[in-house]
């Protein structure tokens, strides 16, 4: 196994929070709100940006001066991770044998960074 490092991992998951956010942005139910739910996005998809840049340093710092925006996205890389498995598991079938190797050991690593930081099951917003 080769794990890569904590920082490739959480830049992952914060390059794929943004990409959600960035979708959001577009979506149609969101855009016939009003314009206050597109700044908190913009500000948010800001957040998001600023972390990654940080963890571009590579400073042990940034998962302790981002913990929300970090500990976010890489709960959402989780669970997008997982539905992505249930996701081809559903279209080969259930009587198919298909190792999850890679996706495994990324699941894994993102659960022990957010073990490591702390991160809560649930947010506060």
């Amino acid at each position: 196994m080769s794990e890569r490092s904590d920082f490739a991992v959480a830049k992952d998951a914060l390059k794929h929070y943004l990409e959600k956010l960035e979708e959001l942005k577009k979506d149609e139910d969101i855009k016939k709100g009003n314009s206050m739910i597109l700044e908190d996005i913009v500000k948010n998809s800001d957040g998001v940006s600023t972390a990654s840049k940080h963890l571009d340093l590579e400073s042990p710092n940034t998962f302790k001066d981002y913990p929300k925006i970090i500990c976010s996205a890489l709960s959402i890389y989780e669970r997008d991770l997982e539905a992505s498995k249930e996701k081809l598991k559903e279209k080969l079938g259930n009587n198919v044998h298909f190792e999850f190797n890679k996706m495994n050991e990324e699941i894994k690593q993102v659960q022990e960074i957010k073990k490591h930081m702390k991160c809560p099951e649930v947010l506060d917003h």
